[in-house]
């Protein structure tokens, strides 16, 4: 339980905490699946594709999961359809989510979509943040397009009903990615960038696009696009600040949370991929400060209800939070 709140504080928390359905929109992986199904996680997103994967890279990222679903059914399941979320919490299990955090595995043929499709995937975030054949990440200056491999893309997923996430993708990419778009489309974890200045951050009218279209924004408490105050680790304050705005901005219904919490992710690993790669974005933040203060574990999520009561949210505002609305989101564009 929290602590440093009255009892009855802590106790409504907790209750809304561990009664609703919980989706972490990004949570990299599961490798300590059991140790996110106690934190009171319903169902977590794990990346099978990251920067540069081809579809075998993919495939050997898939297997350990395949092996994990064999040897644990009790303890976990593969998600296919919104209903899979809701066996998992009536299960006290851990729903694992197939996803990619980059369409370069697809190459250049639409095939790959529907073998993916096949193999589980739910959720393919276009580009990580260079281009590939579907279009420009987020780092690209040129800051080109969608392109017509990209359109095909996008279709083949509406088709078969394979979640868009956009959350590396470069900003003019979102835009023409959202109206060509049949489906809602997400951002899993990105934040306001007119509060956190990073390019990996979303403009207020990309915000509202998506939200437009029945889609929403998974606000992260990952430092480097956290940080509110320049060179500052970011606190738990400092989040709930992006939090307030984008609920403002397109209101309750279009906001949900992504943490990019790796857990067991050691520091080497951090090291390569994000401070030697993409120092521009990682901002000097090592492994240890990589989230907001306040966000150093699994377990310090459980204080989401009780931050939000404190700024006058009510009960069904969280819910929606928590996981609601992704499942909401997921039940429109899985359930064909």
């Amino acid at each position: 339980m929290v602590s440093n709140m009255s009892d009855i504080s802590a106790e409504r928390a907790d209750k809304i905490w561990s009664m609703n359905i919980v989706i972490d929109g990004l949570a990299v992986n599961a490798h300590n699946w059991q140790k996110q199904t106690a934190a009171g996680l319903t169902a977590v997103n794990v990346t099978l594709a990251s920067a540069n994967s081809s579809f075998y890279d993919m495939l050997k990222r898939m297997d350990p999961y395949l092996m994990l679903l064999s040897i644990a059914p009790q303890e976990v399941l593969l998600v296919r359809r919104s209903t899979d979320i809701l066996r998992a919490k009536n299960a006290d299990m851990l729903g694992l989510i197939f996803g990619w955090q980059n369409g370069s595995p697809l190459g250049e043929d639409p095939m790959y979509v529907r073998v993916a499709h096949a193999l589980g995937v739910r959720i393919i975030q276009l580009t990580y943040n260079e281009r590939n054949a579907i279009g420009d990440g987020c780092l690209e200056p040129e800051n080109r397009g969608l392109t017509a491999f990209g359109r095909q893309v996008v279709v083949e997923m509406n088709r078969l009903g394979i979640l868009i996430d956009l959350s590396h993708v470069g900003d003019r990419t979102c835009a023409e990615v959202i109206d060509h778009s049949a489906a809602p489309c997400i951002f899993s974890h990105a934040n306001p960038r007119v509060l956190s200045n990073s390019p990996r951050n979303k403009p207020d009218d990309l915000i509202r696009a998506i939200a437009a279209r029945g889609g929403l924004i998974g606000l992260t408490p990952y430092a480097p696009f956290s940080e509110i105050r320049a060179n500052q680790r970011p606190t738990a304050e400092d989040y709930f600040r992006l939090v307030d705005y984008a609920v403002n901005l397109v209101g309750i219904d279009s906001v949900a949370f992504g943490t990019d919490m790796p857990e067991g992710r050691d520091r080497l690993a951090y090291e390569i991929v994000m401070a030697k790669r993409y120092p521009d974005l990682a901002k000097g933040y090592d492994h240890t400060t990589r989230h907001a203060s306040g966000f150093d574990s699994l377990e310090e999520l459980r204080k989401i209800p009780y931050e939000m009561l404190k700024r006058g949210y009510t009960d069904e505002d969280i819910r929606k939070f928590l996981g609601g609305n992704l499942l909401r989101v997921f039940a429109e564009v899985w359930d064909r």
